[in-house]
């Protein structure tokens, strides 16, 4: 699931939903 064509906003709104706020350091979805 690749934020192609997101904005970062959405993607990390995406994956705060998905893994949280407080959780794991998450690797960013797009390097953008």
């Amino acid at each position: 699931m690749r934020g192609q064509g997101r904005p970062l906003r959405e993607v990390r709104a995406a994956i705060d939903a998905k893994y949280g706020a407080s959780g794991p350091a998450t690797p960013t979805p797009l390097p953008r």
